[in-house]
């Protein structure tokens, strides 16, 4: 009988599958989902919580961030993003953010959505990005929020 190396096979033609090859596939996103839709920040600031079911086939998910634009951009820290259900390979993560008092009004859309797993590899969904369609993403429209307070449109004022 003989021991067959790996430089054996590699010279032989066959392809040998490496542990970096099975981790260089970033986690996947199946849906997208804010809450609230409507939110007023004219007397405090408003809670705002993001739920992202997510998949990875060969590792765990370390966290996912949410940015979302409007007249401002914020986003979400990765400290924040918690598994809310399922298991940490396949499951809903939620991160949330608190939107601050008199926050600009208008509408809030979805920006970049990143992923990371446990061997640091990302899918990053952007809305530059041509990775994957928001709209498949949202299953439809992305949801948006809408800030309907006054907003602080004015500059301090020293005297």
């Amino acid at each position: 009988s003989k021991t067959w190396y790996p430089a054996d096979l590699v010279a032989a033609g066959v392809a040998i599958p490496t542990a970096t090859s099975f981790l260089a596939a970033p986690p996947s996103i199946a849906r997208f989902a804010v809450s609230p839709s409507s939110i007023n920040t004219a007397v405090q600031a408003v809670n705002m919580s993001f739920s992202i079911d997510v998949y990875d086939l060969n590792s765990t998910i370390k966290y996912c961030t949410v940015s979302m634009t409007g007249p401002t951009t914020f986003t979400t820290s990765k400290q924040a993003s918690a598994l809310a259900s399922g298991a940490m390979s396949n499951g809903t993560f939620t991160t949330y953010y608190t939107v601050p008092m008199y926050t600009m009004p208008g509408t809030y859309t979805l920006s970049s959505l990143p992923c990371v797993n446990a061997y640091g590899r990302a899918l990053t969904v952007s809305a530059s990005s041509n990775l994957l369609n928001f709209s498949t993403l949202c299953r439809g429209p992305c949801p948006t929020a809408v800030q309907t307070g006054p907003g602080d449109v004015s500059a301090p004022v020293v005297k």
